[in-house]
């Protein structure tokens, strides 16, 4: 019975992370595709449609992270690796989505979402942090027109997340792995990014 429960939420789990509230929004209040502005994310639909829109696409992207984790957590009582596999499922289906043909986000918000359950307290540290450092780039890297430094925010706070999950608050191994597994993710869908639009930009100053 708990191998089909398992299996039946990892399934759900990745099915929920496809859902990608900021196309619907984006469709729903300006007509666009937002993945034709960059990433299908929070980011993208508050610079291409609204600030409240973007923070609803934040906030529900958030919800539907916690949703699986928190069932699989406090619910089901599953272990903490079957609850860091449950979790990392909503940020695949996140980014690689299943409806859109596998063309979704960077998975940010969902990490917020999964780390607000299961590393709360890291989270209220790294957050602040990473939030200074994008505004840090957004003021020296100014000349590159970036849409945006988000992710460079999010690089200093993961960077600094599994230091204080492993020597700060002695969390359990699996989520100290999981420290390692969100950022993975966002690398992945992030690397053709950087390599088609910030390498380039590094090379020319260079020259």
């Amino acid at each position: 019975m708990k191998l089909f429960e398992i299996i039946s939420l990892a399934i759900i789990t990745y099915l929920l992370g496809s859902i990608s509230f900021a196309y619907l929004i984006g469709k729903k209040l300006k007509g666009i595709d937002v993945k034709d502005y960059g990433n299908a994310g929070a980011a993208t639909v508050y610079r291409e449609v609204s600030r409240p829109a973007g923070a609803l696409v934040l906030i529900l992207d958030v919800t539907k992270a916690i949703i699986p984790t928190y069932i699989a957590l406090k619910i089901l009582h599953l272990d903490y690796k079957v609850v860091v596999l449950i979790a990392s499922l909503t940020v695949v289906g996140h980014n690689w989505p299943i409806y859109y043909r596998f063309r979704g986000g960077a998975g940010l918000s969902c990490s917020i979402g999964v780390l607000l359950c299961l590393l709360p307290r890291e989270l209220f540290i790294v957050l602040p942090i990473g939030a200074l450092a994008a505004g840090i780039f957004w003021k020296i890297f100014a000349f590159a027109k970036f849409k945006s430094t988000v992710p460079g925010g999010a690089v200093v706070g993961m960077t600094i997340l599994p230091f204080l999950t492993k020597f700060t608050f002695h969390e359990p191994p699996a989520l100290f792995v999981l420290t390692f597994i969100l950022p993975t993710l966002a690398a992945i869908k992030k690397f053709p990014l950087f390599k088609v639009k910030v390498l380039p930009l590094f090379i020319r100053q260079r020259r």
